[in-house]
């Protein structure tokens, strides 16, 4: 885990992660929903430099072998929609039995991961992630750079605290609605707070 909660360092084996990247890659190429060179081929893309060496580096002890495993940085809101819509994307091509089991390897490292880095609201972002599958790419690329940013631009306890509700921003109708009527606006559901935001002003110092 990050130690400001940004994010974490996604770990794995040579063959792990080259697996899973493959999978990210098929999965982009395959489904009618996501963008080609959008979040999961951006994904891939970090998967496959830390499987390169380029990223991080530590050994893990395994009988009495010692492993070799890399690793390499994610930020919460951003890998959260990268499972969501691969998890959906899922839906729109057909995949075997090896592909589901490294979707569900991933959803069941993020239900492991959550609750140790999120301890009082991981049922909460986890129900979050829940709503989100079924969510289609075209509809949140505009949009979920301003809260990548935003998450980033805050301390540890709010992003702690506002992780959720940034996840929910993501519907596009919300979003809408609130901007056209923000007497129905609160501090949780007020989409202005992201407008100063976006993928370039996402600084390269955050901490994670």
């Amino acid at each position: 885990m990050g130690k400001h909660n940004g994010g974490f360092l996604l770990w794995g084996d040579y063959h792990t992660l080259k697996e899973i990247h493959s999978f990210c890659m098929n999965v982009s190429e395959e489904s009618p929903i996501l963008d080609s060179q959008g979040l999961i081929p951006a994904l891939a893309y970090d998967l496959r430099k830390a499987y390169e060496k380029r990223r991080e580096l530590s050994t893990e002890t395994i009988w009495d072998d010692q492993v070799t495993i890399y690793g390499v940085e994610q930020v919460w809101v951003t890998f959260i929609v990268q499972l969501a819509l691969m998890r959906t994307s899922l839906a729109f091509f057909d995949t075997n039995k090896k592909e589901q089991s490294i979707m569900y390897k991933l959803e069941a490292y993020l239900e492991e991961i959550l609750p140790i880095a999120f301890p009082k609201q991981h049922r909460a972002i986890l129900a979050v992630y829940s709503w989100l599958v079924g969510t289609q790419e075209q509809q949140i690329q505009d949009i979920i750079g301003s809260r990548v940013s935003y998450f980033l631009s805050l301390t540890k306890p709010k992003r702690a605290n506002e992780l959720e509700h940034i996840l929910k921003s993501l519907d596009p109708v919300m979003d809408s609605f609130l901007r056209n009527h923000p007497h129905h606006q609160s501090a949780q559901f007020n989409p202005t707070i992201y407008d100063l935001h976006s993928w370039d002003t996402v600084s390269n110092s955050a901490k994670i």
